[in-house]
This record gives structure tokens, C-alpha cells and sequence, in this order.
């Protein structure tokens, strides 16, 4: 309604002014034809930048469905059509001869005019006023929401933050550890094997120490306001999680290389540790941070696993390899601490706390929140309650997914759909959303790397027992599996595995559900992509040296 009475109201202030200038040009005596064109032709002026821009959201390169250029063509229509009917009137003889125009008064048309356009201002005002109202409805909510997804209080003496804190500052200031381990994860060209690995670990041994404290303790909560959550909130202690997690990588991969399988298999354990502190925190980017510390320790473990030998059978039941091959963290929590974030994002906005252009660099966008700054109020009163509402509804989705077996249920599907729509919804929502586009594939790879580390579990148990590596996954049951899982991509067929390359490798389909006969080697993935084969796996194959750069040839 309150738009509605906008329009009415800016289309008024447009009539009166051609009246006004209708009757200044009839009483003129040497610019009558100049006033009655500026008569018509200014409103017009004045009203085609809105229609343009409204054509553009409606038909440019990412329409909007909420674009209201249906409104702004009407407006200018009406506003060309009767300015020039008001004209044509007013200059038509009245009874003494004269325009019928000259009998009207100009100044109260011209008073009535400026009334005209403060009501359709006041109008405007009163719909943002009531925005920012909503908005602080949403703000008010949001911390409730996060308040009842917080994790527990922890005691300062079962909290791993402290520790992590410190073990980042020791690695953000140490720049020997970003020339010695420029990449930490576990296909580094580095030779494990080498002394030189074994004296850049011992340079970082307090930092090693810090970390597997940490790693160690049952619980880990940063100190933050939630009770006003913003994006400026977003941790920069989670992002620094994952060099202490590349750290304990490589301090797994020499330990295994050594002989200790025990250190091997506790440092790869840690890294899964590290990953649950992570998750903890309910906010998206803390759980995309856990599971891919998780991906790292999965990858870890099928390094360290062909290093293992019968003495060391016992070391796989320990219980702390059973969070590494079970499910992920659940979503749920996350993804409503993710909504809390995006309204507190449109309070801010709305309440003018913050502007759109803050959230140009986030989003990767190319200005358009400083767009969308520049037109201001008139933002926030045509396009942002619904661009709310569009977020609202996509984060539900996302929630009721997240509500069951994420890893297998088709809802991610709609879900996935629902989200390639929201370009189409909202500016800012197109500017918050695209952190959701990945995480139902990251949290269904995650399911399937878990089930592909129980598999390589089981063949490591079978090779140490003296079967060797097996040539089919029926031959792990039942003595060490009760069944071969499942394809999370499918939910019908198992997971494949092959031998080769002096191990075995494990894969499953990728996102499009269809068995390419897996990757064609470890690192292999850009390739593979491009022949159309999207396959995934985990290799469990030895940690080999780094190949030797071949020698320059001799010119005869």
C-alpha cells in the first residue's frame, strides 16, 4: 500500500507541475511555446532514468524478478500522456477567446506541485522508517538465534583457544616456516625423508607443541561478542587453523617415514581434532574450515597407512580414528548462524550502520553495492524487503536440508536449485549467498572421503594380516567390514576401488553421479575434469621422496 501511494503521489507531483507550467505559458507573452514544452517534457525527463534503470534490472544481464519497471513505464506513460492532455487543454480558447489555462492559478499549482513531491518524499521516508524497524526486528532476532546455538562455556583450563592463539602468532611471525613449508598439505613436492624436513620440523617444535596441546584439549570457544553478531566478526582464528593443521600434516608424514606409526597416527588424528574446535563456532566458514581439515587428515592417513606393520594393528582401533571415517559435522547449527550473519547484515543496512560497498570486496563483486549506495533510500524502500524475504526463504530451504541425511536425500537438489535463483531475488542476497552454492558438495564429499578412510582402514588390517591389498572390496567382508559403504553420490552402487602405483585407490562419482572409472592419478583432477571424467578418490599409496629435477643434457 505504501508503495502504491508513493507512485500515486510522484505521478500527482508530475500533473501539477504540466498544469503549472501550462498556466505560466499562457499568461507569457514571448515564451509560450518553451513553457509549454518544459510543461511535459521535464516530468518525462525526470521519470526516464528510473525506467531505465528499472528496464535494466529487469532485462539486463542478471534480471531481478522484484524490478518494478512495470511501475516506472506506467508512471512515465501516465505522466507524457497526461502532461500533454493538460497542455493540449490549457492552450485551447475559452470563451473570451483567450487559453483556458491563463484563468489558472500558478501559484497555487505550483504550491500544490512542491506538496505534491514532499508527500511522495514523506512517503518514501515512512516506508524506510518502517524497513529499519523490520530490521531491527531481524537484529533482535538474529542474536537470539545465535545465543541459542553458541557451544557451551568452557573452562579456562579445557580451552584450546588460548593455545591456538598463540601457535598462530608463532606462525604468522615466522617467516622461516612459510619459506620452509610454502605448501603444507600432503602431496608437497617436499622429501619427507630428507634431513633437511627433519631440522625444519625441529625449528618448529615449540610451535608443534603448542599445537598438539591444543589439539588435545576436549574444547575450544574464541572469545567474541555474540550477542551482536556481524560480519566484521568473521575469525580470523579459524582461517590460521589450517597452517597449524598443514604443520601436523608434514610432522605426520616424517613420523611415518621414521618408523613411529603411533606419532604418525596421533598427529593425523589431531588434525581431525582441530577440525571439530573449528566447528564448533556456528557460522558457515568455521565448518568449510572443518571439513576440510578433515579432507587434509583423510589424506594424511592414507599416507601414513602403508607404513604401518603387524606390530602397529593395534593402532587402528584406536577410537580417535572413528570421527576421522564418520559422518561430518552436521549443518544445521552452522547454517542457522549463518542466517543470524545475513540479518544482521540487512539491520545494518538498513539502519544506514553500513554500507553496501563494504561487502563489494566479500562478495567479489564489482561495485555493485556502491551502485546500490549511490540510489540509497531508494534501495532500501523499493528493493530490500523483498530482497529480505528471498534470503529468509533460501536459508530455510537450506535449513530443512540440513535437517536430513544431507549426504544421500535429493533435497539438496531442489535446495541447489532454489539457490541458482537467488541472482534473480535481491541484490544483497546475491551478495551474501554465494557461500551456500558449495557447501552441499563439500559436505557430501566429506561423507564420501570418510567412507573411503574406513575402506583403506579395513585394507591396511587385511594387508598387515597377511592377505595383501584387495583386488575387490567384496573381499574386506565380512572380516573387516560388515558391508562396502555406499556411494554417497549415487546411494546405489559401492564405492571402487583399484590397484596401482604401488597402493590402491578408493573413488567415487562425482557431481554428476556417474562412474568415469575414477581419477587417472593423484594430482590429476584439472585434467580429468576437462575429458569429462569428475571422479574423486583417495589414494592410499607410500610417501615417496620428491622427484629430482632431470639433468640438463650434454651437447656433444
Amino acid at each position: 500500500m505504501g508503495l502504491a501511494l508513493f507512485w500515486l503521489f510522484v505521478l500527482a507531483a508530475c500533473l501539477l507541475w504540466s498544469a503549472t507550467f501550462t498556466a505560466a505559458a499562457a499568461r507569457s507573452a514571448t515564451l509560450p511555446s518553451l513553457l509549454s514544452f518544459t510543461a511535459w517534457f521535464i516530468p518525462l525527463l525526470v521519470l526516464l532514468p528510473a525506467v531505465w534503470l528499472t528496464a535494466w534490472l529487469a532485462f539486463g544481464p542478471r534480471p531481478f524478478d522484484v524490478n518494478h519497471f512495470a511501475a516506472t513505464l506506467t508512471l512515465a506513460i501516465a505522466a507524457l500522456v497526461g502532461g500533454v492532455w493538460i497542455v493540449i487543454a490549457g492552450r485551447r480558447p475559452a470563451a473570451d477567446g483567450a487559453p483556458a489555462a491563463r484563468r489558472w492559478p500558478v501559484i497555487g499549482l505550483a504550491g500544490l506541485c512542491g506538496m505534491g513531491i514532499m508527500v511522495a518524499y514523506g512517503t518514501l521516508v515512512a516506508i524506510d522508517n518502517a524497513v529499519a524497524a523490520e530490521a531491527a526486528q531481524a537484529r533482535a532476532e538474529a542474536a537470539a538465534l545465535m545465543q541459542a546455538n553458541l557451544p557451551p562455556a568452557v573452562a579456562e583450563a579445557d580451552n584450546a583457544a588460548p593455545l591456538h592463539r598463540h601457535a598462530a602468532a608463532l606462525l604468522a611471525a615466522d617467516d622461516p616456516f612459510k619459506k620452509d613449508f610454502p605448501d603444507g598439505d600432503p602431496d608437497s613436492p617436499l622429501d619427507i625423508r630428507s634431513p633437511e624436513v627433519a631440522a625444519r620440523l625441529a625449528r618448529h617444535a615449540d610451535t608443534l607443541d603448542l599445537i598438539r596441546r591444543a589439539a588435545d584439549k576436549n574444547a575450544c570457544r574464541f572469545d567474541r561478542d555474540w550477542s551482536r553478531p556481524s560480519i566484521d566478526m568473521l575469525p580470523s582464528e579459524i582461517q590460521s587453523l589450517r597452517g597449524e593443521a598443514r604443520l601436523l600434516a608434514l610432522a605426520a608424514r616424517r613420523a611415518a617415514a621414521d618408523g613411529d606409526a603411533a606419532a604418525a597416527l596421533a598427529d593425523t588424528v589431531r588434525i581431525h581434532r582441530i577440525g571439530r574446535q573449528a566447528a564448533a563456532e556456528p557460522i558457515l566458514i568455521s565448518h568449510l574450515v572443518a571439513l576440510a581439515l578433515d579432507a587434509l587428515a583423510r589424506d594424511t592417513l592414507a599416507l601414513v597407512l602403508p607404513s604401518l606393520e603387524a606390530d602397529d594393528l593395534a593402532l587402528l582401533d584406536d577410537p580417535g580414528l572413528d570421527g576421522l571415517v564418520g559422518p561430518p559435522p552436521p549443518l544445521l547449527k552452522c547454517m542457522l548462524g549463518e542466517e543470524t550473519l545475513g540479518l544482521s547484515v540487512f539491520a545494518d543496512i538498513a539502519t544506514g550502520r553500513m554500507r553496501m560497498a563494504t561487502l563489494d570486496p566479500v562478495a567479489g563483486s564489482t561495485n555493485a553495492g556502491a551502485i546500490a549506495d549511490r540510489v540509497g533510500i531508494l534501495y532500501r524502500t523499493l528493493f530490500l524487503p523483498t530482497d529480505l524475504a528471498a534470503y529468509r526463504e533460501l536459508l530455510d530451504g537450506f535449513q530443512q536440508a540440513c535437517a536430513q541425511d544431507s549426504a544421500t536425500s535429493g533435497v539438496w537438489d531442489r535446495v541447489a536449485i532454489q539457490g541458482q535463483s537467488i541472482d534473480r531475488r535481491g541484490l544483497l542476497s546475491a551478495m551474501l549467498v554465494p557461500a551456500l552454492g558449495g557447501v552441499s558438495g563439500a559436505q557430501v564429499r566429506a561423507e564420501a572421503g570418510a567412507r573411503a578412510a574406513r575402506v583403506l582402514i579395513a585394507a591396511t588390517k587385511r594387508r598387515i594380516a597377511g592377505a595383501g591389498l584387495p583386488e575387490s572390496l567384496d573381499t574386506l567382508v565380512p572380516d573387516w567390514l560388515s558391508a562396502v559403504p555406499r556411494d554417497p553420490y549415487t546411494d546405489k552402487e559401492p564405492l571402487r576401488s583399484k590397484l596401482g602405483d604401488g597402493g590402491m585407490l578408493v573413488w567415487w562419482a562425482g557431481p554428476d553421479g556417474e562412474d568415469d572409472g575414477g581419477p587417472t592419478g593423484r594430482d590429476s583432477y584439472d585434467v580429468d575434469i576437462q575429458i569429462g571424467n569428475d571422479d574423486l578418490g583417495l589414494w592410499m599409496v607410500p610417501d615417496r621422496p620428491a622427484p629430482k629435477p632431470a639433468a640438463p643434457a650434454v651437447p656433444e
